[in-house]
């Protein structure tokens, strides 16, 4: 009987070539030359070219003869590894990094800053409306009533005076404009403010809020409603 000593597989060359969008690295077998795959770098389509670099991987072991089965089937199994690598790295895409999630900062609320509560508002609204009416509700100002008005203030630095004027007639009214006379507490006149609005649909009513500058102002009264 022949008896043939063991021979280790021939060696397999491998290329070294850069992805064409990011410039990475990419080792593969010299029978890929010419393929298409995946950067495992980027992600992106890139083609495997020989370039510079040149590894050979050689056996450890001397050559000897063996049967030729045992190296076909050796040459097999290093083909399938390599094949395998490739695979598992173009599979394989690198992690995203985390986004670490700040939550906002909470914004304080300055000391001087108005801090009424809508309930408060609303309470302190109809207590100045009931001490501030003015005594001109009803009045007809060529088919535009006005309302009774009022001066409020939300607890800042802004004080208003807030009214209703009603478009009884049946056309549109354009430029609606409203001029008030602003009164102090001696019931003395210190003033006027006004508000306007482009349009005020047929029966409909139109909330006007005229921004007074005085804060000694308490009582305002309308002294003409125009359309210009």
């Amino acid at each position: 009987m022949e008896v043939y000593s063991q021979d280790v597989m021939p060696s397999e060359s491998f290329l070294k070539c850069p992805c064409i969008h990011c410039g990475g690295h990419i080792e593969f077998p010299t029978s890929g030359i010419g393929r298409s795959i995946s950067c495992p770098h980027c992600g992106q389509q890139t083609d495997l070219v020989q370039a510079v670099e040149h590894l050979e991987v050689p056996t450890s072991r001397p050559e000897t003869k063996t049967p030729i089965f045992a190296i076909t089937l050796g040459i097999g199994v290093l083909l399938c590894a390599v094949v395998a690598g490739i695979l598992l790295a173009i599979k394989q895409p690198e992690p995203t990094p985390q986004r670490l999630e700040v939550p906002p900062p909470k914004i304080q609320a300055n000391d001087s800053s108005p801090k009424p509560s809508p309930v408060k508002r609303r309470k302190k609204a109809a207590k100045v409306s009931k001490a501030t009416a003015a005594a001109v509700p009803g009045v007809d100002w060529n088919g535009l009533k006005a309302s009774a008005v009022t001066v409020e203030n939300s607890g800042g630095r802004l004080i208003y005076a807030v009214g209703t004027i009603r478009n009884e007639s049946d056309r549109q009214r354009f430029a609606v404009n409203v001029s008030l006379d602003l009164y102090d507490a001696q019931e003395k006149k210190i003033g006027a403010a006004t508000d306007y609005t482009p349009v005020i649909e047929p029966k409909k009513e139109w909330n006007f809020k005229a921004l007074i500058t005085d804060p000694k102002a308490v009582r305002a009264e309308i002294t003409g409603i125009k359309e210009n």
